[in-house]
């Protein structure tokens, strides 16, 4: 099946959607199946970094509590630019095992990090280049809009996946009653159009019905159980995190408002307890001044946050309002050592 995925976030941005779409897209190729990925353009300087996180093994893990890491973050390959990949003339990426073709995008307002794409005429081509049977709308806001409104003019069938909760999120931005109400009008118009909307939870499907949106269909997250598995458990990690052979309590997650990390400070007070928090976002100058005491390891990937979490006694999750539980499930492991609060 020729499959084209529509998504607000793709590599080398670091979140649940811009996963959860590799993997996808990746998963579909190698079941025989032919994915195209559409996706904001990522900043410039993102754009040329070359070296892979994986290939920085486990080093720069003794971070100065509350300072600035000395090792630099690990970067992920993004795709190099400027190929043509038998999209009739659309620029796609090559380092990935499937085409990627990038919109014009702006930053987010008070989050630089995160770009919007905006409406192009490149989605309509490479829909049609590609030759999509299906459009799958990943966690569509904006670009996904847009995508919903080019595939029903082209006769094209889509599904829809919840993943980011946009009303919680216009709460915890304190956009008020209005906010919230706008956000459920704007998914609801979107959902509401697509064949069928992909919930990850009963509880959020739940909510989703309760919201006016229908033909709700669970599609229950996983986890890559070869990557995340307790035997990945590193005596030298733990010992970099805790020399004094403290139980580590560790986030892993985007540092922005609507995580409210803050919440995890009254772990650091804990004796005989380290904190650790990996990833990184709008609100990490913050939570450094918040939490001095806590060890900040910057944004991990691959098998070295693997091994971070295997080596994790306990994983702690303050925000209320991640729809997925993809961090909790892999915390939780194959064979559920971990244990998470």
């Amino acid at each position: 099946m020729r499959v084209a995925v529509i998504t607000e976030s793709f590599p080398p941005d670091v979140n649940g959607v811009a996963h959860c779409v590799l993997r996808v897209a990746e998963l579909l190729t190698s079941y025989g199946h032919h994915p195209l990925v559409i996706a904001p353009r990522p900043p410039r300087e993102r754009r040329e970094e070359k070296e892979p996180q994986e290939r920085r093994g486990v080093t720069g893990l003794q971070d100065r509590r509350g300072g600035k890491s000395e090792e630099p973050e690990g970067k992920s390959q993004p795709g190099q630019a400027g190929s043509r990949d038998g999209l009739g003339g659309v620029r796609g990426e090559t380092s990935f095992p499937f085409p990627v073709v990038r919109v014009p995008a702006v930053p987010l307002p008070g989050y630089p990090g995160f770009r919007i794409g905006l409406p192009s005429r490149r989605v309509r081509t490479a829909l049609i280049r590609h030759r999509a049977e299906v459009v799958h709308l990943a966690s569509p806001v904006a670009l996904g809009a847009h995508g919903a409104l080019v595939a029903r003019q082209l006769g094209l069938p889509t599904v829809a996946v919840y993943q980011t909760d946009l009303p919680s999120y216009a709460r915890a931005y304190r956009l008020g009653r209005a906010g919230e109400a706008f956000a459920w009008r704007w998914l609801r118009g979107i959902h509401n159009g697509a064949a069928r909307t992909l919930a990850p939870s009963t509880v959020t499907a739940t909510g989703l019905l309760g919201q006016g949106i229908s033909n709700v269909w669970l599609w229950g997250r996983g986890v890559d159980t070869r990557r995340f598995d307790p035997a990945k458990r590193s005596q030298e990690i733990r010992a970099a995190l805790a020399p004094g052979g403290e139980l580590i309590a560790g986030y892993v997650g985007r540092l922005a408002t609507e995580k409210r990390v803050e919440l995890l400070a009254g772990i650091t007070a804990l004796d005989g307890v380290r904190l650790v928090i990996v990833g990184t976002g709008p609100a990490e100058p913050m939570l450094r001044q918040h939490m001095p005491d806590a060890v900040f390891l910057g944004e991990r990937r691959g098998e070295e946050l693997a091994a971070i979490y295997a080596s994790l006694d306990v994983f702690v999750h303050s925000g209320p309002d991640a729809a997925g539980g993809r961090r909790e499930r892999a915390a939780g492991g194959r064979a559920g050592r971990r244990r998470t609060a």
